[in-house]
């Protein structure tokens, strides 16, 4: 609230919204006499505008006899309006308004008159000031703004402003369209979504208004889905498939031989918080099977348990340059049959190589063959921060594969049968630049890297990367125990060592396979998140 100077307060003059009613002058209240000024001592000084309060009504100043020859200027005070239903009267007050007499001018030099008129103008604009604040006021408080209501700042201006960009650009980006499956949803299996996505295509598109569309399935986890599910090109967007509840799964089961889940073709598919249950008798083959173009593929934070041949299989499966490769991401295979693989590189009939693979952060444990097997041809795959326990050999390539630009960087290969890696045989024409890096090898059956058959030191040799192919790899296997085929993987900073100690060796700890801190080997092995 504002203060009005003590030398300037006033009596009131009513309701200051009828100063500007009918087409007449608006009378003002007396002004103060001026005292004579010479004219040699006038100056040009700014005049500051009164301050006023508004929550008090306004009063005039009291008249007061004077003897200088400055014009006084008097005016009758305005009939005060009655204010309407729904109006809030700012200007109600008990204290009686002194109505002045007629207004009278008395003679006065010309410089008083300049000052007097000076002294007009500046009420003029403080009282067209006060109507606007006061106008303000009453259309606030006749609103009725909520407690909610909070006057926005400058700062959140921007927010919004920066928040409704975001959203802009994600309804650019694309169309999305949500499906809840489970109980008391609109739908009650999950194929039953795909289909009416499928079914109800030209609706979607007409919709989305020539933006992509993209579909979120959302599934209520509880019983187990007993289907089989298809992700092709006959799909008309991309969709994401997860648990409606986080941090709980849903599990799906394949009625029949078939994979759980198949995608074909199809881009921008994710799969995440997803179980897939493959037991039975004999356990079902595959739980994910991924071929054709699938760039942007996700599998994420998801369990793949008893599959009889393999968790995941890669045929034909070309992922985006980048970040639209595929991605394996947080995935747990366990309980598989010891013939099986955790992902497997296929080998197709026909199709071009798998291509952009990004194996991450996944743990593979049990008897199973190997965690990652290279049957197929590959160009691009990288295995990083993972873990295999009890697994035959952690990264398994087949005889004469034609598996380039692979990449084997902060694993963890724990109690392996054969190998942390291990070649069938030698890699076919066409192989190479292979790099393994920071990895840990703890209490190894044989070696840590072994050429099973037809061992060539020299062609070997040149199929390693250029630049840091071996670098920073522990053991704890004894040096003395030599196996036919071996291959030092050490490298530049890596030793062998009494033991390898790890945080933890609990499939279901955050800390599984990681070093133990303090340990001379802690930068390397699976690195804590």
């Amino acid at each position: 609230m504002v203060t009005p100077d003590a030398t300037t307060d006033s009596d009131a003059v009513g309701d200051l919204f009828s100063l500007f009613a009918g087409s007449e002058e608006p009378p003002f209240a007396e002004l103060p006499a001026a005292a004579p000024i010479a004219a040699e001592t006038i100056t040009q000084q700014p005049m500051a505008a009164p301050e006023f309060n508004f929550a008090e009504p306004i009063a005039s100043a009291p008249a007061e006899a004077s003897t200088s020859q400055a014009a006084t200027i008097l005016f009758e005070s305005p009939v005060e309006p009655q204010p309407e239903a729904g109006e809030v009267d700012f200007n109600a007050s008990k204290t009686p308004v002194v109505e002045p007499t007629p207004a009278k001018v008395t003679s006065a030099n010309s410089i008083a008159q300049k000052i007097a008129q000076l002294n007009k103008n500046v009420l003029y604009a403080a009282i067209a000031g006060a109507v606007v604040v006061l106008g303000g006021i009453g259309w606030w408080s006749t609103r009725g703004a909520s407690k909610d209501e909070k006057p926005v700042t400058k700062s959140g201006k921007k927010n919004a402003k920066s928040l409704a960009k975001t959203e802009t650009s994600k309804q650019i980006d694309a169309h999305e369209v949500t499906l809840h499956v489970g109980a008391g949803s609109e739908f009650k299996s999950i194929e039953r979504a795909l289909h009416s996505a499928v079914e109800g295509k030209a609706d979607h598109e007409a919709a989305a208004k020539g933006k992509p569309l993209r579909f979120l399935i959302s599934v209520k986890p509880g019983a187990p889905f007993e289907e089989s599910l298809v992700f092709d090109e006959s799909f008309p967007g991309e969709v994401h498939l997860q648990s409606e509840t986080s941090g709980k799964n849903i599990t799906i089961r394949s009625p029949g031989d078939e994979p759980a889940i198949s995608i074909k073709n199809l881009s921008g598919v994710t799969i995440e918080n997803v179980t897939i249950d493959l037991s039975g008798f004999p356990p079902k083959d595959t739980g994910i099977v991924v071929s054709g173009s699938a760039a942007r593929c996700r599998i994420k934070n998801s369990v793949i348990s008893k599959a009889g041949k393999s968790g995941i299989e890669l045929s034909s499966a070309v992922g985006g340059d980048g970040s639209d490769g595929i991605t394996i991401d947080g995935l747990t295979f366990q309980n598989a049959a010891p013939t099986a693989f955790g992902v497997h590189i296929a080998k197709p009939a026909n199709g071009p190589p798998t291509r952009n693979v990004t194996v991450q952060r996944c743990r593979f444990v049990g008897s199973m063959s190997a965690a990652v097997f290279l049957e197929g041809p590959v160009d691009s795959l990288t295995i990083r921060n993972c873990g295999a326990s009890s697994t035959s050999s952690g990264v398994r390539f087949a005889a004469g594969v034609i598996a380039k630009n692979v990449l084997v960087d902060h694993c963890s290969f724990r109690n392996n049968a054969e190998a942390g890696l291990l070649f069938d045989a030698m890699p076919g024409e066409g192989a190479g630049n292979f790099a393994w890096r920071n990895c840990l090898f703890a209490g190894l059956k044989k070696t840590e890297l072994l050429i099973a058959k037809e061992y060539d030191a020299a062609k070997f040799d040149a199929l390693m990367n250029a630049d840091k192919s071996a670098e920073n790899n522990w053991s704890d296997r004894a040096a003395t125990k030599q196996v036919s085929g071996e291959r030092d993987v050490l490298g530049k900073g890596g030793e062998r060592v009494p033991l390898i100690q790890f945080s933890s060796t609990s499939p279901t700890s955050d800390l599984f396979l990681v070093s133990k801190a303090g340990e001379p080997y802690k930068a390397a092995g699976i690195k804590a998140k």
